[in-house]
Parts: structure tokens; C-alpha cells; sequence
């Protein structure tokens, strides 16, 4: 597996734009603080989340503030971070991960209560492509081709482990290798070469892919080959603020946040109880 990034000139000035405009979407501040300062007696809770969640979960915090009157004060860093945060500082009241894999970890840490926890929204892998798809990719096979410049996560990502998942039970693997020209170390580092039509293709997350629908085009992967997980959600068991921090997850979970997670990319195009979910 190589790496590499053919990017010059104009190209990486234009790069630049496109890094800056997604640091500015995706980690503008490092939290999201209410509008007014807080005041005695005031009810919030301190919800520690996957930086790559942010797009949905803003305007579900707003929703639910509008509905109860319960601040949300976000704090976006990646599951790794938020997950250590938590545990060193002792507190926080919810936690949404990117994947399944830091929620295990919080609960046999101890930090999260694990009778709280569910699935706030679905991480889908999809394959991106230039617009236009000039390369006619329609499926995972198509990676195969030859020729093809082709993206792929690190194996450290989960977006990576659940490539290598789907290419090793179709088969492919050593095939699409073949075609690697980037292991990026982000999704958003993923992303960007594509948008610049250095790749022809990559596996990413719909979320993300979504993101540059004016520079990329997606195609969704075959049910019956897909491997996905989840951004689970749990009330931290050093909340002091119990009562309210249920409410937000019961209003996460609920059919009105569920749409906004969908209209941002975190929602099933699949039945997710007939498809093996990776940790």
C-alpha cells in the first residue's frame, strides 16, 4: 500500500481552500457554546462527540433547547479524545462516538452507564467518484479495473477496517490494491484528493461524500456486500445532570433527530438487523 498526493501548482492552492472550508465546517471551535452565558439554576449538558457527527448534531441541539429549554454544549474532537477526555476529567454527560468501538471501550471503562446506551446514527461506507462518474463505477468490483487511481482509509479508521472487510469477503482485495494510490489518514484527507479529481475513486462515508455532492458523485454499496457500524449514544455515569441528559437522548433517538440524521447521511438505506455490524 503507497501514498500519495500528485497535487501541485494551482491545484494546491485550490486544495487549500478546500482544506480550510471543511476545518471551518467540520472544527470551527473546538466546542459549541450556548449563545448566552450560562446563569445560576440554568439547565445544559456537556455532550462529548465524534467531530464527524457535528453537521447533524447542531441543529438537533437547537431543536431540542427550542422544545425544552436545556442548553447543549458540544465539545468535538475525535471518539479517541473524547472518550480519554471523560475518563481523565471525570466529566461530561453524553457521549456519541463515530463508531461502536469507543462506546465498548467508554462502558468497560466505566464511563458510560451501558442501559443507556443506543444507536444515535448509522456510519455507511459508500464509493465516491469524480463527478460525472466518467469511469462508469458501479460497485465494489469496479475498483478492479485497471488504471484506476484509488483511495482508501488506513486500516487504524473504521471507514479502513470496514473496506478491508468487504474487499477481503468479496475476494477483490489484492485486485483494488493493485489500484491504491492513497491510504488517507481522515475521512476528510479521503476526501479532498477526490474532490480535486486526483482519484477516481474511493470508499468513504456517505456523510462525508455527501458533504462535496458538487464535486463527487455517489454510489451506494450493494446491501448484500456492505459492512457498516455506528455512532452510539450514552449518558456518562459521572452526569450531574441526569434528568435533562435523558431527555437529549430520548430526543436523539427520536423520529423528529432521526430525520436529521438522515438528512445529513447517518441514516440506514438498509435493513441493519440483516447486515453483520462492525465493532
Amino acid at each position: 500500500m503507497r501514498e500519495s498526493n500528485p497535487m501541485s501548482g494551482k491545484k494546491i492552492v485550490v486544495a487549500a481552500i478546500w482544506i480550510i472550508t471543511v476545518f471551518l465546517l467540520f472544527n470551527f471551535g473546538c466546542s459549541s457554546e450556548p449563545d448566552e452565558a450560562k446563569t445560576e439554576g440554568e439547565k445544559y449538558i456537556m455532550v462529548g462527540a465524534g467531530a464527524g457527527l457535528k453537521p447533524a448534531l447542531e441543529p438537533i441541539a437547537k431543536l431540542f433547547t427550542a422544545k425544552t429549554g436545556i442548553k447543549v454544549e458540544y465539545s468535538y474532537l475525535c471518539s479517541a479524545m473524547v472518550l480519554t477526555n471523560m475518563q481523565l476529567t471525570r466529566t461530561g454527560d453524553i457521549m456519541v462516538p463515530g463508531s461502536q468501538h469507543y462506546m465498548d471501550l467508554a462502558v468497560e471503562k466505566e464511563v458510560i452507564d451501558p442501559k443507556s446506551v443506543a444507536i444515535a446514527g448509522y456510519m455507511i461506507p459508500v464509493i465516491g467518484v469524480q463527478k460525472g462518474n466518467p469511469h462508469n463505477i458501479t460497485c465494489l468490483e469496479d475498483l478492479a479495473k485497471p488504471g484506476l487511481k484509488v483511495g482508501i482509509g488506513q486500516e487504524a479508521l473504521a471507514v479502513g477496517r470496514l473496506t478491508l472487510k468487504m474487499l477481503k469477503e468479496l475476494g477483490i482485495y489484492e485486485a483494488v490494491m493493485k489500484n491504491v494510490v492513497l491510504t488517507g489518514g481522515s475521512a476528510t484527507k479521503l476526501m479532498l484528493p477526490l474532490a480535486m479529481k486526483n482519484l477516481d475513486a474511493e470508499i468513504n462515508w456517505l456523510a462525508m461524500c455527501m458533504n462535496f455532492a458538487e464535486k463527487v458523485d455517489i454510489i451506494k454499496i450493494d446491501p448484500k456486500k456492505l459492512a457498516y457500524s455506528v455512532a452510539p449514544i450514552g449518558m456518562t455515569n459521572y452526569s450531574k445532570n441526569k434528568e435533562a441528559s435523558q431527555q437529549y437522548l430520548d430526543f436523539v433517538v427520536s423520529k423528529e433527530a432521526q430525520a436529521i440524521f438522515a438528512k445529513f447521511g447517518f441514516a440506514a438505506y438498509f435493513d441493519p438487523s440483516k447486515i453483520e455490524k462492525l465493532r
